[in-house]
């Protein structure tokens, strides 16, 4: 285990206030049955992946710790981590289990800053998590 289960991941306050409430299921927000993303740990790795594809990284000013990495799926916190490891073209982030969550954290929140630039802020109607796929992939290329 390279980072430490129960640690926590450091999201934008603003983009948990703005994005996160609105398409995950959360005490604050949303219903599960009205949202795309079934967890924020879901749109945390999906935002990431992106911020890896556009190569997209954005420091994180203030921050709320509202997921621990334990809750995302060893399947996906191997992918992210590959993606790290990929992008710095050598292991070395493994070494440095801090570094790494920060690297996918910035990369998330540049991620999150596309997903709530392309669709939270122009209220896009959408029903399933295809056609927001769909949708954000057409306005970002």
């Amino acid at each position: 285990m390279i980072i430490k289960p129960s640690a926590f991941i450091e999201i934008d306050s603003y983009q948990y206030k703005n994005t996160y409430l609105k398409l995950c299921p959360s005490k604050k927000g949303k219903k599960q049955e009205d949202v795309i993303f079934k967890t924020m740990g879901d749109l945390f790795v999906y935002s990431c992946v992106l911020g890896f594809l556009i190569d997209k990284t954005i420091e994180i000013d203030k921050t709320e710790s509202v997921i621990r990495w334990q809750v995302i799926t060893p399947e996906s916190q191997a992918r992210l981590i590959a993606l790290a490891v990929s992008k710095k073209g050598n292991i070395d982030c493994l070494k440095e289990p801090d570094k790494l969550k920060l690297e996918l954290e910035i990369r998330s929140n540049g991620g999150m800053h596309i997903i709530n630039d392309k669709i939270v802020n122009e209220d896009i109607d959408y029903n399933s998590f295809e056609g927001l796929m769909a949708e954000l992939l057409s306005r970002i290329k």
